[in-house]
C-alpha cells in the first residue's frame, strides 16, 4: 500500500514539474514575442511570393493576444493572436474588414523553425501551402 501511495505522489510530483515546465517555456516564448516589433521577410502563397505586399507593414504583439498592425507608422489595424506551444502553432486572427493583405495572416500557422529574432511557419488552407517568415526589427 504505501508502494502504491508512493508511485502516486512520484507521478503527482512530476505532473506538476511538467506543467511548471510548459508555463515557464510558454512565459519565455510570450516576452520574446512582445519584445519589440516584427516584419515579414517572406510570404509565399502557393506559387507565388507576396513578401512585398507587406513591405509597409510592421507588427507588435501584446502581452493581452492582440497585435497592431502598422502601415507607415501608424495603426491600420488591430487583430489577436495566441500561442500554443505544446502544438508549436502561432493562431492569428485580423477581421475580415482588415485591408489586404492582412487576412493572408489569419489562421493557425505550424511553426517549423524559430529564434530569438525570427520565426518561421506554414499552414495548408485548401491544399495551398503558405510559408511566413517574420523577423523582429
Amino acid at each position: 500500500m504505501q508502494k502504491l501511495f508512493l508511485a502516486a505522489c512520484l507521478i503527482t510530483l512530476f505532473a506538476g514539474c511538467k506543467k511548471a515546465i510548459e508555463h515557464a517555456q510558454e512565459n519565455a516564448l510570450n516576452h520574446i514575442i512582445v519584445d519589440g516589433r516584427w516584419k515579414v521577410s517572406s510570404f509565399i502563397k502557393g506559387a507565388g511570393d507576396i513578401t512585398g505586399n507587406f513591405a509597409l507593414y510592421e507588427f507588435q504583439f501584446h502581452d493581452n493576444n492582440k497585435v497592431d498592425a502598422y502601415k507607415n507608422g501608424s495603426i491600420e489595424q488591430t487583430g489577436y493572436w495566441q500561442g500554443d506551444i505544446s502544438s508549436k502553432s502561432i493562431t492569428s486572427e485580423f477581421p475580415s474588414t482588415a485591408k489586404y493583405p492582412l487576412g493572408e495572416l489569419n489562421g493557425v500557422w505550424r511553426v517549423t523553425d524559430s529564434g530569438l529574432t525570427f520565426v518561421k511557419a506554414t499552414e495548408t488552407i485548401n491544399g495551398e501551402v503558405r510559408m511566413l517568415r517574420l523577423d523582429k526589427k
